[in-house]
């Protein structure tokens, strides 16, 4: 018998992992569910060209551009320099890591 897992990317992160994620749940049976931030900054939704996820009745739409479906807008990425954060590292008492 053979085993099959479900497949749930987690993916809190831009436009770029959520349609790469899309992506491989276009092509991995098992893909069950697909997390994504519906809530992003202004300038974050103008960062990639292009559009993000449509989702219709519950299901998204993979792109019809090219490549991933966005494009990066270096205007406003050099507008929006990384800045470090310092985000808290939850351990147990055996030092894993854990979710808070």
């Amino acid at each position: 018998t053979l085993f099959r897992s479900n497949l749930a990317p987690h993916n809190p992160q831009s436009y770029v992992s959520t349609l790469a994620s899309l992506h491989v749940d276009a092509t991995t049976p098992s893909a069950s569910i697909q997390e994504s931030t519906l809530v992003r900054t202004p300038w974050v939704e103008e960062l990639f060209e292009g559009t993000g996820p449509v989702v219709k009745g519950g299901y998204a739409d993979l792109p019809t551009r090219p490549g991933l479906g966005v494009t990066l807008n270096e205007r406003i990425a050099a507008a929006h320099p990384y800045k470090p954060t310092n985000r808290p590292e939850y351990r147990f008492g055996d030092g894993s890591v854990t979710d808070q």
